[in-house]
């Protein structure tokens, strides 16, 4: 059986820890951009540059991964995946927000250099 809260009562939690989740995310933020410096070695390989991506595209990949994330969501209540299809879905969006962030970046620079040709 899913656990199951009232609406009411829900909404006060998500209001209680509203403080806690911005420090939370302020101290991640800060620790991932302390570590990850703009020299990282880390960085430079080619599986970091989907995560560069995402991140050079983040207005894009968040509202998409909202519409992912309720589309998923809709799956999850029609069909309840095993542990491997969960995984499964875990990985395929991943992959769908990277190829978002591509698509982004390509209609960026594309935009650009368009731009480029009508000044000329």
């Amino acid at each position: 059986h899913a656990l199951r809260l009232d609406p009411s009562v829900a909404t006060t939690m998500k209001q209680n820890l509203a403080p806690l989740r911005l420090i939370h995310f302020l101290s991640v933020a800060y620790l991932v951009s302390s570590y990850f410096a703009a020299q990282n070695r880390i960085l430079k390989f080619r599986l970091a540059s989907p995560l560069i991506m995402m991140g050079a595209n983040s207005l894009q990949v968040f509202s998409f991964s909202l519409v992912l994330s309720h589309a998923l969501n809709v799956l999850i209540l029609v069909h309840t995946p095993s542990l491997a299809e969960w995984l499964a879905l875990d990985v395929v969006a991943f992959a769908a927000l990277a190829v978002a962030a591509a698509a982004a970046s390509f209609h960026r620079a594309h935009r650009r250099h368009v731009m480029q040709l009508r000044a000329k």
